[in-house]
């Protein structure tokens, strides 16, 4: 209707959520009575947030069993308020969230078979082809629309309970990535166990060769650190370890300025948190992207310093190539054999 309205009359119609008053007033327009019980008013509007829509979907959902009557003018619950408070969610919102990525257990209550169907039918999720069983929403669109009726303090509720469900999975099940339980512990503002999960997502990525997803999870242990009282802030060693991390990734992906940037931070900051090997790894990576962005002085300068750093020898052997390629580049041919 509301898609009618802006196509054909060019406005948009802004429905607002219901307060009690309106709510109630809505439930006896709808069930032909006068009045409503006091306690099965304050049930459907704190269950429905409001929403106008949820509110009459849930009204349908009980009129058809026979759950609600009215008498002598007044509706109430035909087999008690506990027994609605039983088959009905805490909001209707967790019926949509039930399905954020998959609604493949049976679950209580026959309420949500129901407002499964009725979401299918308005296609606001479909069947998980991937899995061919379950649920998921339709585009990330309209998930991201179901997740903000959420409220905070319900959202970060189910993010724990989930991270709770799968830290329970056995480590082999592919559920149980350290990137989603960070994810869903940041998610549920348990920033200090995020952040060890993000350290942990980060560094098995980085052995992956996945440098773009290592980056990402550096940036997002980064974030997860910065809501962390000074307190619970971890050792300065491990964040130069987890800086290294995303300097490693830049450099492997081949971006010079981006790289130099990293190196920088890392000197200027870290330097001292680092070992010898880490040191000697970031001149050999500085240099390479300094030659890249045709400074091969400046390249040959940190490159030496690789080279003479007692590294490791593959780095060493490395070191030397690329010192003999900017002498080439500055045609100094006798030094670069």
């Amino acid at each position: 209707l509301q898609e009618d309205l802006i196509r054909k009359h060019e406005f948009e119609v802004e429905l607002h959520n219901l307060t009690l008053a309106e709510s109630t007033e809505l439930v006896a327009h709808e069930l032909g009575g006068d009045s409503v019980d006091s306690d099965l008013s304050v049930f459907m509007w704190e269950r429905t947030g409001g929403n106008p829509g949820h509110l009459v979907e849930l009204l349908r959902f009980f009129s058809d069993r026979e759950l609600l009557q009215v008498r002598a003018g007044v509706v109430t619950a035909a087999t008690g308020i506990q027994n609605l408070k039983d088959i009905v969610p805490d909001s209707m919102a967790q019926v949509a969230l039930a399905g954020l990525n998959h609604l493949g257990e049976e679950m209580e209550g026959t309420l949500v078979g129901d407002a499964v169907a009725r979401l299918e039918g308005a296609r606001v999720i479909e069947s998980d082809a991937s899995l061919g069983v379950g649920y998921m929403f339709r585009d990330d669109v309209t998930r991201a629309v179901a997740y903000g009726t959420i409220p905070e303090s319900e959202r970060r509720g189910v993010h724990a309970r989930i991270a709770d469900a799968l830290e329970q999975l056995s480590p082999e099940n592919p559920s149980r990535t350290a990137a989603a339980l960070a994810h869903h512990r940041e998610r549920a503002g348990q920033h200090a166990v995020a952040v060890r999960w993000f350290e942990r997502a980060a560094r098995l990525a980085m052995r992956a060769s996945l440098e773009r997803e290592t980056v990402y999870l550096v940036e997002q242990w980064n974030n997860a650190c910065a809501k962390l009282d000074p307190s619970e802030l971890p050792p300065v060693k491990t964040q130069a370890r987890m800086t290294m991390l995303k300097f490693l990734a830049v450099a492997r992906q081949g971006v010079p300025k981006d790289t130099v940037d990293e190196g920088k931070h890392l000197d200027q900051r870290l330097w001292d948190a680092l070992d010898d090997n880490a040191r000697a790894a970031i001149d050999y990576w500085v240099g390479d992207a300094l030659a890249g962005l045709g400074r091969p002085e400046r390249a040959r300068d940190r490159l030496e310093r690789a080279y003479h750093s007692g590294a490791r020898d593959h780095l060493r052997s490395d070191a030397a190539r690329l010192i003999a390629r900017t002498y080439s580049q500055a045609h100094e041919i006798d030094t670069a054999r």
